[in-house]
Protein backbone atom coordinates (compact mmCIF):
# COMPACT_ATOMS: atom_id res chain seq x y z
CA UNK A 1 0.00 0.00 0.00
CA UNK A 2 1.40 3.38 -1.00
CA UNK A 3 2.60 5.63 1.82
CA UNK A 4 1.56 9.27 1.44
CA UNK A 5 4.43 11.79 1.42
CA UNK A 6 3.46 13.45 4.71
CA UNK A 7 3.39 10.14 6.56
CA UNK A 8 6.68 9.11 4.97
CA UNK A 9 8.21 12.42 6.04
CA UNK A 10 7.01 11.82 9.60
CA UNK A 11 8.81 8.49 9.69
CA UNK A 12 11.97 10.01 8.21
CA UNK A 13 11.93 12.71 10.89
CA UNK A 14 11.49 10.17 13.67
CA UNK A 15 14.34 7.97 12.41
CA UNK A 16 16.60 11.01 12.07
CA UNK A 17 15.76 12.01 15.64
CA UNK A 18 16.53 8.54 16.96
CA UNK A 19 19.81 8.33 15.03
CA UNK A 20 21.00 11.75 16.19
CA UNK A 21 19.71 11.79 19.78
CA UNK A 22 17.27 14.65 19.24
CA UNK A 23 14.46 13.98 21.74
CA UNK A 24 12.73 17.30 20.99
CA UNK A 25 12.54 16.45 17.30
CA UNK A 26 11.22 12.98 18.11
CA UNK A 27 8.57 14.42 20.44
CA UNK A 28 7.35 16.62 17.59
CA UNK A 29 6.35 13.59 15.50
CA UNK A 30 5.42 11.05 18.19
CA UNK A 31 2.50 10.57 20.52
CA UNK A 32 3.38 11.76 24.04
CA UNK A 33 5.23 9.20 26.16
CA UNK A 34 7.30 9.77 29.31
CA UNK A 35 10.07 7.47 28.09
CA UNK A 36 10.74 8.78 24.59
CA UNK A 37 14.26 9.61 25.69
CA UNK A 38 15.25 5.93 25.76
CA UNK A 39 14.95 5.99 21.95
CA UNK A 40 17.29 8.96 21.58
CA UNK A 41 20.80 8.13 22.83
CA UNK A 42 23.33 10.90 23.37
CA UNK A 43 24.03 12.78 20.13
CA UNK A 44 26.94 11.38 18.19
CA UNK A 45 29.72 13.23 16.48
CA UNK A 46 29.18 15.15 13.22
CA UNK A 47 30.37 12.14 11.22
CA UNK A 48 27.67 9.95 12.76
CA UNK A 49 25.02 12.54 11.92
CA UNK A 50 26.28 12.77 8.35
CA UNK A 51 26.13 8.97 8.07
CA UNK A 52 22.54 8.99 9.35
CA UNK A 53 21.56 11.59 6.79
CA UNK A 54 23.10 9.51 4.01
CA UNK A 55 21.36 6.35 5.20
CA UNK A 56 18.04 8.17 5.44
CA UNK A 57 18.13 8.66 1.68
CA UNK A 58 17.64 4.88 1.39
CA UNK A 59 14.83 4.66 3.97
CA UNK A 60 11.65 3.21 2.51
CA UNK A 61 8.23 3.17 4.17
CA UNK A 62 5.35 0.89 3.27
CA UNK A 63 1.82 0.91 4.66
CA UNK A 64 0.98 -2.73 5.38
CA UNK A 65 -2.57 -2.25 6.68
CA UNK A 66 -4.88 0.25 8.31
CA UNK A 67 -7.52 0.13 11.01
CA UNK A 68 -9.46 3.22 12.02
CA UNK A 69 -6.98 6.04 12.54
CA UNK A 70 -4.01 3.67 12.72
CA UNK A 71 -1.61 2.81 9.95
CA UNK A 72 0.65 -0.19 10.36
CA UNK A 73 3.95 0.45 8.63
CA UNK A 74 7.17 -1.27 7.72
CA UNK A 75 10.19 1.01 7.59
CA UNK A 76 13.16 -0.46 5.74
CA UNK A 77 16.33 1.05 7.17
CA UNK A 78 19.93 -0.12 7.34
CA UNK A 79 19.05 -3.60 6.16
CA UNK A 80 16.30 -4.21 8.71
CA UNK A 81 12.51 -4.06 8.73
CA UNK A 82 11.11 -1.90 11.54
CA UNK A 83 7.37 -2.29 12.30
CA UNK A 84 5.80 1.05 13.22
CA UNK A 85 2.35 2.42 14.02
CA UNK A 86 1.21 5.85 12.90
CA UNK A 87 -1.94 7.51 14.22
CA UNK A 88 -3.91 10.26 12.51
CA UNK A 89 -4.41 13.12 14.99
CA UNK A 90 -5.75 16.65 14.76
CA UNK A 91 -2.14 17.81 14.56
CA UNK A 92 -1.24 15.38 11.78
CA UNK A 93 0.45 12.00 11.72
CA UNK A 94 2.11 10.92 14.95
CA UNK A 95 4.04 7.71 15.61
CA UNK A 96 2.98 5.49 18.49
CA UNK A 97 6.34 4.31 19.81
CA UNK A 98 5.19 2.21 22.78
CA UNK A 99 6.45 -0.98 21.15
CA UNK A 100 9.89 0.46 20.44
CA UNK A 101 10.15 1.76 24.00
CA UNK A 102 9.12 -1.60 25.46
CA UNK A 103 11.66 -3.33 23.19
CA UNK A 104 14.43 -1.31 24.81
CA UNK A 105 13.86 -3.29 28.03
CA UNK A 106 14.24 -7.01 28.76
CA UNK A 107 11.10 -8.96 27.81
CA UNK A 108 8.77 -10.07 30.57
CA UNK A 109 7.69 -13.68 31.00
CA UNK A 110 4.27 -12.73 29.62
CA UNK A 111 5.93 -11.35 26.48
CA UNK A 112 7.95 -14.52 26.03
CA UNK A 113 4.74 -16.52 26.32
CA UNK A 114 2.96 -14.34 23.74
CA UNK A 115 5.81 -14.95 21.29
CA UNK A 116 5.61 -18.68 21.92
CA UNK A 117 1.87 -18.50 21.27
CA UNK A 118 2.41 -16.80 17.89
CA UNK A 119 5.11 -19.31 17.03
CA UNK A 120 2.65 -22.12 17.77
CA UNK A 121 0.02 -20.47 15.55
CA UNK A 122 2.27 -19.97 12.54
CA UNK A 123 3.80 -23.45 12.84
CA UNK A 124 0.41 -25.10 13.47
CA UNK A 125 1.86 -26.66 16.63
CA UNK A 126 -1.19 -28.06 18.41
CA UNK A 127 0.71 -29.38 21.44
CA UNK A 128 2.25 -25.98 22.10
CA UNK A 129 -1.08 -24.21 21.63
CA UNK A 130 -2.69 -26.55 24.15
CA UNK A 131 0.09 -25.79 26.63
CA UNK A 132 -0.30 -22.02 26.22
CA UNK A 133 -4.08 -21.56 25.81
CA UNK A 134 -6.37 -20.63 28.67
CA UNK A 135 -9.07 -22.79 27.10
CA UNK A 136 -8.41 -25.67 24.74
CA UNK A 137 -11.89 -25.67 23.19
CA UNK A 138 -11.96 -24.87 19.48
CA UNK A 139 -8.22 -24.94 18.88
CA UNK A 140 -8.72 -26.78 15.60
CA UNK A 141 -10.16 -23.55 14.20
CA UNK A 142 -6.81 -21.86 14.76
CA UNK A 143 -4.66 -24.52 13.16
CA UNK A 144 -3.73 -23.98 9.55
CA UNK A 145 -1.51 -26.19 7.39
CA UNK A 146 1.95 -27.03 8.67
CA UNK A 147 4.41 -24.79 6.82
CA UNK A 148 7.12 -26.25 4.57
CA UNK A 149 10.32 -27.13 6.38
CA UNK A 150 12.21 -24.46 4.45
CA UNK A 151 9.99 -21.72 5.91
CA UNK A 152 10.09 -22.77 9.55
CA UNK A 153 13.26 -20.89 10.46
CA UNK A 154 12.00 -17.59 9.06
CA UNK A 155 8.62 -17.99 10.78
CA UNK A 156 10.32 -18.74 14.08
CA UNK A 157 12.48 -15.64 13.70
CA UNK A 158 9.50 -13.40 12.94
CA UNK A 159 7.60 -14.71 15.98
CA UNK A 160 10.61 -14.32 18.27
CA UNK A 161 11.23 -10.74 17.08
CA UNK A 162 7.60 -9.56 17.38
CA UNK A 163 7.53 -6.17 19.15
CA UNK A 164 5.26 -6.20 22.20
CA UNK A 165 4.01 -3.73 24.76
CA UNK A 166 1.74 -4.04 27.76
CA UNK A 167 -1.48 -2.03 27.62
CA UNK A 168 -2.98 -0.08 30.50
CA UNK A 169 -6.61 0.78 31.30
CA UNK A 170 -8.01 3.07 28.63
CA UNK A 171 -5.76 1.73 25.87
CA UNK A 172 -7.46 0.21 22.86
CA UNK A 173 -6.53 -2.84 20.84
CA UNK A 174 -7.91 -4.52 17.70
CA UNK A 175 -10.71 -6.96 18.42
CA UNK A 176 -9.78 -8.87 15.22
CA UNK A 177 -13.29 -8.26 13.88
CA UNK A 178 -12.53 -4.90 12.27
CA UNK A 179 -12.95 -2.73 15.37
CA UNK A 180 -11.34 -1.98 18.70
CA UNK A 181 -11.81 -3.06 22.30
CA UNK A 182 -10.68 -1.05 25.31
CA UNK A 183 -8.78 -2.29 28.33
CA UNK A 184 -10.96 -1.71 31.37
CA UNK A 185 -12.69 -3.16 34.40
CA UNK A 186 -13.80 -6.40 32.71
CA UNK A 187 -10.17 -7.27 32.07
CA UNK A 188 -9.18 -6.39 35.63
CA UNK A 189 -12.03 -8.39 37.10
CA UNK A 190 -11.07 -11.39 34.97
CA UNK A 191 -7.45 -11.07 36.05
CA UNK A 192 -6.33 -10.44 32.50
CA UNK A 193 -3.18 -8.61 31.41
CA UNK A 194 -3.36 -7.30 27.85
CA UNK A 195 -0.37 -7.17 25.54
CA UNK A 196 -0.26 -5.87 22.01
CA UNK A 197 2.08 -7.25 19.37
CA UNK A 198 3.06 -5.96 15.92
CA UNK A 199 3.01 -8.94 13.62
CA UNK A 200 2.71 -9.55 9.87
CA UNK A 201 1.91 -5.92 9.10
CA UNK A 202 -0.80 -5.58 11.73
CA UNK A 203 -1.53 -5.72 15.45
CA UNK A 204 -2.43 -8.75 17.56
CA UNK A 205 -3.95 -8.68 21.06
CA UNK A 206 -2.90 -11.07 23.80
CA UNK A 207 -5.31 -11.35 26.73
CA UNK A 208 -3.30 -13.24 29.32
CA UNK A 209 -3.70 -14.63 32.80
CA UNK A 210 -1.08 -15.97 35.16
CA UNK A 211 -1.70 -18.96 37.40
CA UNK A 212 0.90 -20.69 39.56
CA UNK A 213 3.61 -18.68 37.83
CA UNK A 214 2.55 -19.77 34.33
CA UNK A 215 1.15 -17.34 31.75
CA UNK A 216 -1.51 -18.48 29.31
CA UNK A 217 -3.25 -16.73 26.43
CA UNK A 218 -6.98 -16.40 25.86
CA UNK A 219 -7.88 -17.75 22.45
CA UNK A 220 -11.29 -16.04 22.52
CA UNK A 221 -10.41 -13.11 20.19
CA UNK A 222 -8.80 -15.48 17.69
CA UNK A 223 -11.68 -17.96 17.79
CA UNK A 224 -14.24 -15.20 17.22
CA UNK A 225 -12.23 -13.99 14.23
CA UNK A 226 -11.96 -17.53 12.87
CA UNK A 227 -15.70 -18.10 13.24
CA UNK A 228 -16.47 -14.78 11.55
CA UNK A 229 -14.09 -15.60 8.70
CA UNK A 230 -16.10 -18.78 8.12
CA UNK A 231 -19.35 -16.85 7.95
CA UNK A 232 -20.45 -17.55 11.52
CA UNK A 233 -21.64 -15.11 14.14
CA UNK A 234 -18.95 -14.26 16.69
CA UNK A 235 -20.08 -13.69 20.25
CA UNK A 236 -18.68 -12.93 23.66
CA UNK A 237 -16.72 -10.03 25.06
CA UNK A 238 -13.09 -9.12 25.47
Amino acid sequence: MTCDPILSSTVHTAVLAMCTGDVALLAAVALPHPDLRVLTPAPGDPAARAAALRDLEQLQVRVCSELGERRYLHAYFRGLVHPLVAVATAAGWRLDLRWAIASSRPPTLAMRTARRFVRALVLADRAELEALALDRAGLDLLLGPVPPAGEVGQLEHVAAAMPLCELVPGDSYPDLLGGFATVGDPHRQAGLTVLSGLFDGGELPFLMRQAAGVWRVSTAPYLRAAVAARGGRPGGAG
